[in-house]
């Protein structure tokens, strides 16, 4: 018997558009209805995943997803089981890099807020906080608190440009941070 089904949110469980097809909402509830576990695994936030884990039954404690591409795995009421997140340093040397490349970029908090440096924020980054129902603030990356938790940081911009700056970041930063390019856009 199939006892968890563990599956990808964007470009695997949404259609093109982004949306949550009757059919698959159907399956899926009839799944958990059978007692079987479903987990979206996702780059989102929590909450950029609510509505979908609403439309499927998926609730309480004893449910979980896996956010920010893997950072962070939690109960959908929120509850962190494991992350593994950046600190305030780790964002101030990934935006001075950017800022180096002339690369957009932001950063998530926990509650899925979306911060950048950038005073020119880029059209994805709009659209991001949009998609995840979250906040949008731009802030100097020397006034970013202390104790803010950090569970992604991209950059962000035509697949080309992010192409040129893969060698350099990892020669600069090594094997210090995991990082994945899970759309040409966003790296």
């Amino acid at each position: 018997m199939i006892k968890l089904i563990a599956i990808d949110v964007d470009d695997t469980l949404l259609d093109p558009t982004s949306k949550l097809s009757a059919g698959n909402a159907q399956a899926l509830r009839w799944a958990v209805q059978q007692g079987v576990k479903i987990v979206l695994c996702t780059g989102r936030p929590l909450v950029g995943v609510q509505d979908f884990l609403d439309a499927i039954g998926i609730q309480g404690d004893d449910q979980y997803v896996v956010t920010y591409n893997g950072a962070v795995v939690q109960s959908v009421t929120g509850q962190i089981v494991v992350s593994n997140t950046l600190t305030r340093t780790d964002y101030l040397d990934l935006a001075a890099f950017a800022d180096e490349h002339r690369t957009h970029y932001n950063a998530l908090d926990l509650g899925g807020r979306i911060f950048t440096g950038n005073t020119d924020v880029g059209a994805v980054t709009v659209l991001q906080a949009w998609e995840n129902h979250a906040g949008l603030s731009v802030v100097n990356p020397q006034e970013v608190a202390e104790d803010t938790v950090i569970p992604k940081f991209l950059f962000v911009g035509q697949a080309a440009h992010l192409d040129q700056i893969v060698t350099p970041f990892k020669e600069r930063f090594g094997d210090r941070f995991a990082t994945v390019r899970s759309t040409p856009i966003f790296f």
